[in-house]
């Protein structure tokens, strides 16, 4: 019961920082996108 216990924790962490990291990259979009326009002239 204890490896099955471990089993499922491992999942759920593999899931859970995918999450995460999908969060970060939304957050660098949202910073990229309200930064203002760089002009070259």
């Amino acid at each position: 019961m204890n490896t099955d216990k471990t089993y499922a924790e491992k999942i759920a962490s593999e899931y859970a920082s995918k999450e995460t990291r999908k969060v970060v990259a939304l957050k660098k979009l949202d910073n990229r996108a309200k930064r203002p326009a760089n002009i070259f002239a």
